[in-house]
């Protein structure tokens, strides 16, 4: 009888799990299906050129915009873009959206390029807008002329012109000196003689000694338009002029201060109506707050050098009396506040050597002023290549002040950028 019952209740809750199990599954077939939506394609912008630029002085690199950054997949093609007329060099991808051309060497002034995007790698359906942007390097110019009075030997009120005339290319000496001239109202000539005395684009030269006189008279100083640049016929095609006046003032004046902050030094910067004498000037000199400094003269400027600190301010005072080279005096005291500027962002290698050795940790030091990032590129110069890479760079690569931010593939290869 227990059996049975047993049996019974069995049967019976195995009916209940069926019935919710169909019941359950009734319940689903009542849920209405939701139908899968399709993916709605990214908006992207649309990508054309922007810009094409030469981005260096030495006219050495072409940089090629885009509005929008290039698909990842372009970004490995051997040869994304053409330039007309061909040049020697390689293309590099600064980034997604900068194309650079790094040309083996200097374009030459007065010609007129043109960079074409691939039709293979850029098609139709990528690129909107022209695929050309075209520029021309500019004409041979003189970009910065300066005429100083220096001090000379042969008498209190003589003085000696000191000039420099910087060009935006190199030219010969000899044919400098032959295009420069400078002479009185009354057309005599005063002789030059050229100071820089080898092939550059920067040139100095000094006057023979002039009397200062209580007269004030003009002196013209010309660089003739027939003036061509280093292995080329290509002429400034323009004289250029600069009058300089020259008296025998008897008040001192200073015409001119201020103030430079960097990494190496900081300093206060004076511009005279005359030379004074660095010893002269230090008797009539006080700053406040105090400090140790000293002090150097150059024709009419006088520099202050001192542990001055970024983002103060000092109070420079010139006494009664002081006297420059000519015997001009500063006839009242003279008082004023000045801000020494913060530091200018900046990065540069803790080191001035130019070699890692083989072994060892493999580290270099960076310091790095005002900024929280920075680019880093890495070249590999072949070992044959190395005489090659100074006959190149020649003295440049042994100046501080002297940044290359490529190789030219003759040389080496760029093997890291971040």
């Amino acid at each position: 009888m227990s059996s049975h019952i047993k049996n019974i209740v069995i049967i019976l809750l195995s009916l209940v799990i069926v019935g919710q199990f169909l019941w359950s599954g009734k319940k689903e077939a009542h849920v209405p299906l939701v139908q899968e939506q399709e993916e709605t394609p990214a908006v992207t912008e649309p990508l054309a050129l922007s810009e094409l630029s030469l981005d260096n002085s030495m006219r050495t690199t072409l940089s090629l915009e885009f509005t929008s950054a290039v698909p990842q997949e372009l970004l490995q093609a051997e040869s994304p873009a053409e330039i007309s007329p061909p040049v020697p060099g390689q293309w590099v991808w600064s980034n997604p959206y900068l194309l650079k051309f790094l040309a083996q060497k200097s374009l030459p002034l007065n010609m007129h390029y043109t960079v074409t995007l691939n039709a293979t790698v850029f098609s139709d359906e990528i690129i909107s807008g022209d695929r050309s942007k075209s520029l021309s390097t500019g004409a041979f110019a003189l970009q910065e002329c300066t005429l100083d009075e220096l001090p000379s030997a042969t008498g209190p009120d003589m003085i000696e012109l000191e000039g420099r005339v910087r060009f935006n290319s190199a030219v010969n000496p000899e044919n400098f000196l032959s295009a420069i001239s400078l002479e009185e109202a009354n057309g005599t000539a005063i002789d030059l003689d050229l100071r820089t005395n080898w092939v550059s684009s920067s040139l100095t030269f000094r006057s023979a000694p002039i009397r200062k006189t209580n007269d004030k008279r003009s002196l013209l100083f010309k660089v003739s338009p027939t003036l061509v640049m280093t292995h080329s016929n290509l002429s400034l095609g323009q004289e250029y002029t600069q009058e300089i006046v020259v008296h025998l003032d008897p008040e001192l004046r200073l015409v001119d201060i201020s103030a430079d902050a960097s990494k190496s030094q900081t300093s206060i910067e004076l511009r005279f109506s005359t030379s004074v004498a660095a010893a002269s000037l230090r008797k009539h000199l006080q700053i406040t707050p105090g400090l140790d400094f000293t002090v150097s003269s150059h024709g009419r400027t006088a520099t202050i050098n001192g542990n001055f600190q970024p983002g103060s301010m000092y109070s420079l005072a010139l006494m009664q009396g002081l006297t420059a080279e000519d015997g001009a005096t500063l006839t009242a005291p003279f008082t004023t506040s000045l801000a020494m500027p913060n530091l200018e962002p900046s990065v540069d290698f803790a080191a001035r050597g130019m070699f890692l050795p083989k072994d060892g940790a493999g580290q270099i030091a960076v310091e790095y002023v005002n900024t929280k990032s920075l680019e880093l590129t890495v070249c590999r110069i072949f070992p044959n290549n190395l005489v090659a890479l100074f006959q190149d760079y020649g003295y440049s690569v042994f100046d501080d002040d002297y940044a290359g931010d490529w190789v030219p593939e003759h040389l080496g290869s760029e093997i890291f950028r971040t």
